[in-house]
Formats: C-alpha cells, structure tokens, sequence
C-alpha cells in the first residue's frame, strides 16, 4: 500500500504543471460563470426610480406622523411590465386581514353570470346573523344601507351586501364561493400565500403584494369592464372618494379592517389613469386605535403619489 500510494505522489508531482494550468482554467472558468449569474440577476432587478422612491418615503412618512399611525406600507406598479417602481416599509409579503378581498369576491360573483352591478342587494339595517356569527356593516349604528345596487355595496364595503352577494351567485355554497376566490388570487401567478377567509369572506388574511398584483391584472387586462367600473365608481362615489383627483381618472377600492391584536390596517388599492393605466398602487397604514379610514386615509397617500406621477 504506501509503495502504491508513493506511485500516485510521485505522478502528481511529475504532472504539477498541468494542475496549476487546470486550477488556473477553472478559476478563469468560474469567474466568467459568477459574471454571467450577476448580470442575469441584476437584469432580473426591478427597476426602482430613485426619484418617486424617495416622493413615496416622504409622503408615506409624513402622512403616518399626521394620522398618528405606527407604520405604513405603499408599493407602486408599472402596469405594463409588472415592475416595482417603488416601495416603502417592511414585510411586503406578510399577509395580514384585508378587506380588499371584496374585489375577488365581486369578480367571482361577476364570472358566475348570476350577479350584475345593477342587481339590486337589501343589506337591512347593516346587521345580518349568519348561523351562530353575526354580521356587521360599518354604518349599522346608523341604520345600515338598506337595499342599494352591488356596484355600492361594494363601493361603500358592505359585508353584508358582499355575502349576499356571494350567496346569490354561488347559489349558498360558500365552499364553492371560497374556492373560486383562492383560485382567482392564484391566477396573479401566487400560488402560494395562504388565503385565510374568516366570518363568511368579510375579510381574508393577504399579503398587500398578492392584493396590487390582482388590482394590476386588472387594470392591464383588455376585458373586466364590470370589474373597472365599479372600481372607478368606488373612487368617485364611494368610500374611495379621497382617492380621486382632477389631475387624473383614479379607479381603486378601499377598506378598514381590525387585526388580530386590536389595532387597525387602512388600505386603499387602485390604478390610473383608469382609460389607460399605467400605475398600480397599494398604500396600507397600520394604526393602534380609531378613528381610522381606508379611504381617508390610504386613499389621500394614493392621491399624491397619483398626482406626483401625472405631473412629471
């Protein structure tokens, strides 16, 4: 054995030039490798424009001192592309309980045929008992909205409006209802985030990117004019109204909901201009207590990062 083992020392060293000129090989080898995994990497970068980054960190931190919130989250879109042209805040892809999930569940109500904006929904006084839950609607304290088109309650985010809603285009099958909604969530490319519905789809635990991924395929679509309208009309005679603006056609949904430990997220979510959008943007802010508004709120962060972005 150490007789063998002297034979293979004795070839490496007769044969060092060789390996040096190997080793050299492969360094230069690897390198041109390592080269090329950067550039693929950095061309798959979504391109950031310095400029708004830093107009959305400025008005996002300036609107969470005015509403005395905790945090703030806002992403922008281009809608063609599908890039992130500019985000603030952390945890992008943390679900957490929306009430913007009211957009897949009128766009699953939509698809089945049975429901139309037109179609005519009676949410009472705003307090609808479901089983062994209860329904509220945020005005139920004031009498509720009585009967009012779809296309309101889902501009206005009535829950009760939105389950009837769901009941009536799902003939009461409300696993079937759950079930279309993942899917259309799904069919933005995700097919991962975990989408936890809760008190018969008032609200869903989504991640905020899942949420502007939805609203962008929206918006670049040629068809979903039903979807389109009624998210322009949330925007000009909706809770969404803070989001409009005379510098550009705004079409978005807003929403309020309580988490789990008692504090509040107010979202609003849209694009523009809404005949041919170009930007889809997301604006959450996280707030311990009331009063809080989706609309007031994120919607007036929408409006100038809207205005800020039509004006260049």
């Amino acid at each position: 054995m150490r007789a063998e083992t002297n034979k293979y020392q004795i070839n490496w060293k007769n044969n060092i030039g060789i390996m040096k000129a190997l080793i050299i090989f492969l360094t230069v080898a690897m390198t041109f490798s390592a080269c090329g995994m950067k550039q693929e990497k950095t061309e798959q970068t979504p391109a950031i424009d310095s400029a708004l980054q830093a107009k959305v960190a400025s008005i996002m931190e300036s609107k969470i001192e005015e509403f005395g919130a905790q945090s703030g989250q806002a992403v922008v879109m281009d809608v063609r592309t599908g890039q992130i042209k500019a985000s603030y805040g952390k945890d992008l892809d943390a679900p957490y309980r929306s009430e913007l999930v009211c957009l897949a569940s009128l766009s699953a109500a939509l698809e089945t045929g049975k429901v139309h904006l037109d179609d005519t929904i009676d949410t009472g006084n705003g307090v609808y008992v479901v089983g062994s839950d209860t329904l509220f609607d945020h005005n139920w304290r004031r009498g509720g909205y009585g009967k009012m088109a779809v296309r309101q309650a889902f501009a206005y985010n009535s829950v009760v409006g939105n389950y009837k809603m769901a009941v009536k285009a799902f003939s009461g099958n409300m696993e079937e209802y759950f079930s279309k909604v993942r899917k259309i969530y799904s069919m933005t490319g995700d097919t991962t985030s975990l989408i936890v519905f809760a008190n018969h789809g008032e609200w869903a635990t989504v991640p905020p990117m899942l949420t502007l991924a939805l609203v962008n395929k929206i918006a670049a679509n040629t068809g979903n004019d039903s979807l389109k309208s009624a998210l322009r009309y949330a925007v000009t005679d909706g809770l969404g109204i803070k989001a409009n603006t005379d510098k550009t056609e705004v079409a978005g949904i807003s929403g309020t909901t309580r988490q789990e430990d008692g504090s509040y997220m107010a979202e609003f979510c849209g694009y523009f201009p809404f005949k041919n959008p170009q930007y889809s943007i997301i604006v959450a802010i996280h707030k311990k207590d009331i009063p809080v508004s989706g609309g007031a709120m994120a919607g007036s962060v929408f409006r100038e990062i809207a205005e800020y972005l039509s004006n260049r």
